[in-house]
């Protein structure tokens, strides 16, 4: 899935995303929003998928996030 580049960014100025094992309660990793990260990018970077990262996220639209 490739996503436009857009401003990034989520709410709280961090993200969360979770690899399959994280959903399940394990470790989910925090990181921060750069100019030009993608959902995309950053769910193949921490090998989980797009739809995991919108769900932990509570991201109502994955080609608009902004960088905080």
């Amino acid at each position: 899935m490739k996503l436009n580049k857009t401003l990034l960014s989520l709410t709280a100025a961090t993200g969360i995303i979770a690899t399959g094992a994280a959903a399940n309660g394990a470790k989910a990793d925090k990181i921060t929003v750069k100019s030009g990260d993608t959902v995309s990018q950053l769910a193949l970077d921490h090998a989980t998928t797009v739809d995991n990262v919108q769900q932990l996220n509570n991201l109502e639209n994955v080609d608009l996030i902004f960088v905080g």
